[in-house]
């Protein structure tokens, strides 16, 4: 197996002066051989879990007679959504891996079964350009305007494309900012959040800075399109068709108050093609390929069903129940797979 290669990096301080684009993943090259070495997985307690293997059915979760087919729409193009991809087909593994997840290698490289399929859009505009059956959608992006969250909306509401209408995963973002109720309220009444269309314009704030933490704060507080969506805004009916995906490291975005109910955390640094690629952009297929294999053993399971199965075996982060800032917790993977055997699947 190839030796990855790994060097802790400081989380700086997110200041608006000096600010990267948040809609990029950041990608940090393969890094010298004097760096700190580690192997992921090691070979010698891992030989039958490793990234790329095979399906094979988690120990204690037997295959099942219910298996069936499910599609899965990946909303990407190019390189970003080949890297996607790389996490669903388990070709891409999780970088940094904590004490439990080393004992719990499974959970780390579970692998996508054949029966889930896999389709690429190979644009941002079209969501189902193909027509192909859709039970699931990886939604790699965010909005920041209430229009352009009724027409994201909108375009899964489309019975052509979207007969029934799938689960729906999407990332949090990469920022470091949490969604508050009064970002929330100003984003009602003034249309959006958009720091230059938007922000920048209300408050009166020179473009050029500096900028106070306060002020910062307002800097791509949330995702409008899933917060749409979750505050049932038109009575539009979906907030139980959506999972919205942070990082678990405590640096990114938060769910904050309006978040909050539909918020999973996951991994947020991978390795890809041996480079560490940093974003919730590739936290979502983490998530997508554990939902699809619900799906799978339980093809019955509603959109709701399947998150809150999600929701309710994950992990609880820093302060127990403390929901406003990391959501229902990081998703456990083994506690799922425990309990879907419980139920007999």
């Amino acid at each position: 197996m190839k030796k990855i290669l790994w060097s802790t990096w400081l989380a700086v301080a997110f200041l608006l002066g000096a600010c990267t684009n948040d809609e990029e993943d950041s990608v940090i090259p393969q890094l010298p051989e004097n760096d700190m070495n580690i192997s992921i997985p090691e070979e010698d307690n891992s030989s039958e879990w490793v990234p790329g293997m095979a399906y094979a059915p988690y120990p204690g979760m037997p295959e099942t007679e219910f298996g069936t087919e499910v599609h899965v729409i990946v909303i990407d193009a190019e390189e970003h959504g080949e890297n996607i991809m790389h996490v669903l087909r388990n070709e891409s593994w999780p970088w940094i891996l904590n004490d439990d997840d080393k004992i719990n290698l499974k959970q780390v490289c579970f692998p996508t079964h054949e029966d889930i399929v896999l389709h690429i859009t190979e644009s941002y505009d079209e969501y189902n350009p193909d027509n192909v059956p859709c039970d699931i959608v990886n939604a790699s992006f965010s909005f920041f305007s209430l229009e352009s969250a009724r027409n994201n909306l909108a375009k899964f509401e489309d019975k052509e494309k979207f007969p029934k209408f799938p689960l729906v995963i999407t990332s949090a973002g990469n920022g470091t900012n949490m969604f508050t109720q009064d970002a929330w309220d100003l984003c009602l009444e003034i249309g959006g959040l958009s720091w230059e269309d938007d922000i920048l314009p209300y408050f009166g704030w020179d473009p050029e800075g500096p900028f106070t933490s306060e002020q910062s704060a307002w800097y791509k507080p949330g995702d409008v399109s899933a917060a749409y969506v979750v505050q049932n805004v038109d009575d539009n009916g979906h907030k139980e068709d959506w999972i919205i995906v942070g990082r678990d490291d405590g640096f990114g975005n938060k769910p904050g108050p309006i978040l909050k109910d539909r918020w999973i955390c996951t991994y947020y640094s991978f390795d890809i093609l041996d480079n560490q690629t940093d974003g919730t952009s590739f936290s979502t297929p983490y998530v997508v390929k554990i939902a699809a294999e619900i799906k799978r053993r339980a093809p019955h399971y509603t959109n709701d069903e399947i998150a809150q199965l999600i929701f309710s075996t994950a992990d609880d982060l820093g302060t127990p129940g403390c929901d406003d800032v990391y959501g229902w917790g990081r998703m456990n993977p083994a506690k799922i797979w425990e309990e879907l055997a419980r139920r007999g699947y």
